[in-house]
Parts: C-alpha cells; sequence; structure tokens
C-alpha cells in the first residue's frame, strides 16, 4: 500500500507544477479594443494555443459613438506567444496594419487584457473576453491523476474490509 502511495506522490510531485503553470487560451473571446476619447472596436476572437505559440483570427467592427474617422472595421490573422501569464500578440489587420498587443492572461484564461499600439501610431487599452462554451478542457494528466487516487481509494477501502 505504501508503494501505491509513493507512485501516486512521485506523479504528482512530476505532474503538479505543470498543471498549475499551464494557461490554455485556446477558445473564442468577445474582443473590445480602445482608443480612449475617440475610437472603440468589439468584436471575436479565435485563439489556438500550441505550447509557447499562439495563432488565430480577429475581426473588429467600430462602435457607435466612435469618431467617424476611425477604420470601420479591423480583421486579419493573430500569432504570438505567452509565457506564464504574459501574452503579445500581433494583428495583422486590413484597417491599421500590424496592431501590437501586450497583456496579461487572468485566472482559468478567461479573460485577457492589456494595451496595444502600431508603429508611429496610436495606443490604447483592450480586453478579450472568453465566451463561455469555450472554456478549457480538463487536462488529461489531471483525469489520469484523479483515476490513480480512486484506484487507491478502492483498495484502501477493500483491504479495510477484511
Amino acid at each position: 500500500m505504501k508503494l501505491c502511495w509513493r507512485i501516486v506522490g512521485a506523479a504528482l510531485l512530476l505532474v503538479a507544477p505543470r498543471l498549475v503553470a499551464a494557461q490554455d487560451v485556446t477558445g473564442n473571446y468577445v474582443l473590445t479594443v480602445l482608443l480612449p476619447g475617440v475610437c472603440e472596436w468589439q468584436g471575436e476572437l479565435a485563439l489556438v494555443q500550441s505550447g509557447t505559440s499562439v495563432s488565430g483570427t480577429g475581426s473588429l467592427s467600430l462602435q457607435p459613438g466612435s469618431n467617424p474617422g476611425c477604420a470601420p472595421t479591423l480583421s486579419g490573422s493573430v500569432s504570438g506567444t505567452i509565457v506564464g501569464s504574459t501574452i503579445t500578440l500581433g494583428f495583422a489587420s486590413s484597417g491599421l496594419g500590424t496592431v501590437n498587443f501586450t497583456g496579461t492572461v487572468g485566472a482559468n484564461s478567461q479573460t485577457l487584457s492589456g494595451t496595444w499600439s502600431v508603429a508611429a501610431g496610436p495606443s490604447g487599452t483592450w480586453l478579450a473576453v472568453r465566451h463561455a462554451a469555450s472554456a478549457p478542457a480538463v487536462h488529461g494528466v489531471a483525469l489520469i491523476l484523479l483515476a490513480l487516487l480512486l484506484m487507491v481509494g478502492g483498495a484502501t477501502r477493500r483491504r479495510r474490509e477484511r
């Protein structure tokens, strides 16, 4: 029995840091981009994460009340990196050229937020909120650990019943 607990403990020690540190931003977000007091765009951001690389697409529309001189739509491909809770994205938009986003990944990857800028141009803030339907799946390793714990618990109970 002690051997089983040692195996489970060793597995937890090996895998736990990955479970805690892993932030998966894969999913669909509602994206709001602000140039304070001038422009507000809102739309969709779809991201796929592979390791520390992030890619996807974005599509934004100018919101009512914005300056009519602002680009009416922005759409294009997105690519970047995520290191810890810091995310950096380049959005190759049709309206402003490459928009550089830098920000922070919130708890459970439900929000992304930070600042944006374009070369020799404006800058502002942004916020992406994950659609409820695209929450990250339970990590496969966590399911394996849960199964191991249930097996060990069942074996312990059977021994006590004898």
